[in-house]
């Protein structure tokens, strides 16, 4: 493990050398040497020298290239989308907006709602202080390397009691010696080539303790992990119960950013109020210029199987009830607005574009990749049931996650671009295969000359952080400074 780690830690030029060292594969390599039986035994394996490890990661990327080739599959975005899910993580360092996303939506709630009962039951430890912690551990491993103690996380986090610290080191880390139980409970529905695909089970405990020390496996994982820890937890603790109120609580974080820009807006409780007939509808419609910007909020995440899927099938089945039913939904919409009575936000008889909101990369990055990924006879059905005239265009659909909904919102409410003309730009851009995009983001950074840098929620990690401090009493800061 440890020389895995200095491998993974070892200073790098840039951030193209630091993910040359393809982490993915570390983490596949460290699971499979936890998983094998003399990982337990009595007498320890003999240390590997760095040339043997390297080595060993060659044989274990050459193994990765045994499956099928791009070109192997119905539709290469299916291949592109698996890449991404196992990978894009890595290359992110912005991890800091995620937490500050769990604040809001977990931890603005009141003492008795679902979300802080379940997690404190189950955790030991509230919601306010696990984010905060998580921001300290975030913080020493960036700046002390991987490797950390009991009393590290003491020293630096001086408000809060030792049951707090040791209720949320146990809840990131894993005994070593409780590792190969754990993986093989977390990766039971592992299978041949998939477990290249996979994300590292290691998401679930970044952490693994050995004797008095806690290793950090990797700075991305421990970023990504903690970054939805509590999204992650209440779900695989109950995800009947889960759902619902998650649902509600992510379509009202959606409405808040929408509210921000300022633009005449109509949520779906008025849009059933005052469509004639009945059928479904998106959550929000925003009024842009003269057009209609549909908005909906799809707080679900797909399962594992839609992620790493090789088969058209199974993305249609992953997405029946997230992109495809918000696909049906615009439609619905846009085919009775005709018939509305007079109402002073929504536009007849112009361009309407939607876009789907997810909390978690679904990596289907416009209409038209949907189509690809699902099959063109999916969206026909649909299609079918409606007018040309109520027809929205592929190339006028995106799916964004939240953090790319909320730096796109932020911009909008600044002034800097509208809704219609971010889309306009990513429509042109993407009908050309040297200028397109996988995701949206790739957009909102290629348009950095005209939006600026943007970090839509570093007023509220601010708060978090003065928070902190305000707790310190004066003698330590006064120490610190």
């Amino acid at each position: 493990m440890l020389e895995s780690l200095k491998y993974l830690y070892a200073p790098a030029k840039n951030k193209t050398e630091k993910i040359s060292r393809q982490p993915w594969l570390v983490m596949l390599l460290l699971k499979w040497a936890y998983l094998d039986p003399l990982a337990n035994s009595l007498l320890p394996r003999p240390g590997i020298s760095k040339d043997r490890l390297l080595s060993i990661l060659q044989k274990v990327l050459n193994l990765s290239d045994s499956g099928r080739m791009p070109f192997d599959y119905a539709d290469v975005r299916l291949f592109m989308r698996a890449l991404a899910y196992q990978q894009f993580f890595y290359q992110k360092d912005d991890q800091f907006s995620d937490l500050a996303r769990q604040e809001l939506i977990f931890a603005e709630v009141p003492d008795n709602h679902y979300f802080k009962v379940n997690f404190e039951k189950g955790v030991g430890l509230s919601v306010e202080v696990f984010i905060r912690l998580s921001m300290a551990l975030i913080v020493h491993i960036g700046n002390y390397g991987f490797c950390l103690s009991r009393a590290d996380l003491f020293a630096l986090c001086p408000p809060y009691t030792p049951f707090e610290i040791d209720a949320f080191l146990r809840a990131v880390s894993v005994e070593s010696s409780q590792l190969q139980r754990f993986l093989i409970e977390v990766e039971k529905e592992a299978s041949g080539s998939e477990e290249f695909l996979r994300q590292t089970p290691f998401l679930q405990r970044p952490l693994i303790k050995h004797g008095p020390y806690y290793f950090c496996v990797s700075t991305h994982v421990l970023q990504r992990s903690l970054g939805h820890y509590i999204y992650d937890y209440l779900k695989r603790d109950d995800v009947n119960g889960f759902n619902n109120p998650f649902g509600k609580a992510f379509e009202k974080y959606v409405g808040r950013f929408l509210e921000k820009t300022g633009l005449p807006l109509v949520s779906e409780r008025e849009l059933i109020k005052f469509l004639p007939g009945t059928g479904g509808v998106v959550d929000f419609l925003v009024a842009d210029g003269n057009s209609n910007i549909l908005i909906d909020a799809k707080g679900v995440e797909m399962g594992l199987r839609g992620m790493v899927s090789v088969t058209q099938g199974d993305i249609r089945k992953a997405t029946k009830t997230s992109l495809i039913k918000a696909f049906e939904q615009a439609h619905e919409v846009v085919s009775r607005i005709p018939e509305t009575s007079k109402h002073s936000i929504v536009r007849r008889g112009v361009c309407n574009y939607l876009l789907v909101v997810t909390y978690k990369e679904l990596y289907v990055g416009n209409g038209v990749m949907l189509e690809g990924v699902v099959g063109v006879d999916v969206l026909d059905k649909i299609r079918k049931s409606y007018a040309e005239e109520f027809i929205v265009p592929l190339e006028n659909m995106y799916f964004l996650t939240i953090h790319e909904f909320e730096v796109l919102t932020t911009v909008v409410a600044n002034g800097k671009i509208g809704f219609v003309e971010a889309i306009e730009r990513a429509k042109k851009a993407d009908a050309q295969p040297a200028t397109q995009n996988f995701n949206f983001e790739l957009h909102l950074r290629s348009w950095r000359d005209l939006i600026g840098p943007e970090v839509p929620l570093l007023d509220v990690l601010k708060g978090m952080v003065e928070g902190m401090a305000a707790l310190v009493p004066r003698s330590e800061a006064v120490e610190g400074e």
